[in-house]
């Protein structure tokens, strides 16, 4: 975590010997131009925003690496993966199963090809 004025002043730095995000002054002023930026530095999840405090304005950015957040994400994307595969299966299931209802009538081997789809028809004799 770093906090800094709107002149780039370095005002706190918790680790400035490990230091993740290498601030600039154009970051700084997209900060306080913005009031908040978002992003990432290598496998972080960065953060920069505005903080009024005694009538002055600081900018400050932090990155942590939120793996509690991260897992669930992959769940969630595996759980709509796996329900949306099975929304499509259960949508074909559906559809023949309904298409041979509906054509039943018209398919009187049950769906073998061979009803009476495309047969001419015979013209009715005298008795019906």
């Amino acid at each position: 975590m770093a906090v800094f004025d709107t002149a780039f002043n370095l005002l706190y730095h918790d680790a400035g010997k490990i230091d993740k995000v290498k601030e600039t002054r154009g970051m700084i002023d997209s900060i306080i131009a913005l009031k908040e930026i978002h992003f990432y530095v290598d496998d972080l999840q960065a953060i920069g925003f505005v903080y009024p405090f005694g009538g002055k304005i600081y900018a400050i950015t932090a990155a942590a690496k939120d793996d509690a957040g991260l897992s669930k994400l992959r769940h969630l994307r595996n759980n709509l993966v796996i329900g949306f595969a099975a929304a499509i299966l259960l949508t074909l299931l559906a559809g023949i199963l309904f298409s041979r209802k509906a054509l039943g009538s018209c398919l009187k081997d049950g769906g073998k090809g061979r009803g009476n789809l495309g047969e001419p028809a015979r013209p009715a004799d005298r008795y019906g």
